[in-house]
């Protein structure tokens, strides 16, 4: 939108699609008075590696209201994103804690309660139990 075109051209979609993923736009076509700020947000809304993308787009606004705001310059506060191994620590820890709740939390199947269990047992019909064995 800065710029007034496209920032990857194409005639079909497929070559549209194939220019984003091998170019990379034209950041001398920025006007020459964009604050650095915004064109740090516009670049990291185009990586090409989704794991350095921006992930939401608040995470921008908030950076471009920055400036906005503080037309001197303002620094872009920039969170590292997080990689496989932190996610998958975090996933680990998390059923870690999960099953020793579960363990901590269940009733114990050893425990007994010493009462003796009873229940009614029936004959067929037209029959009786007898003490007498044949």
């Amino acid at each position: 939108m800065l710029t007034g075109r496209r920032p990857f051209d194409g005639e079909t979609l497929t070559d549209t699609v194939a220019a984003i993923v091998k170019n990379e736009p034209d950041w001398r076509a920025l006007p020459p008075g964009t604050p650095a700020v915004v064109q740090s947000v516009i670049a990291r809304c185009l990586k090409k590696d989704p794991a350095q993308r921006l992930h939401d787009i608040a995470d921008g606004r908030l950076q471009i209201e920055e400036v906005l705001n503080d037309p001197r310059g303002s620094t872009a506060v920039v969170f590292p994103a997080r990689n496989l191994r932190e996610w998958a620590a975090w996933i680990a820890a998390m059923l870690f804690l999960g099953a020793a709740l579960f363990v901590a939390a269940r009733p114990s199947i050893t425990s007994s309660s010493g009462d003796p269990i009873s229940f009614p047992v029936f004959p067929p019909e037209k029959t009786a139990f007898s003490a007498h064995l044949p």
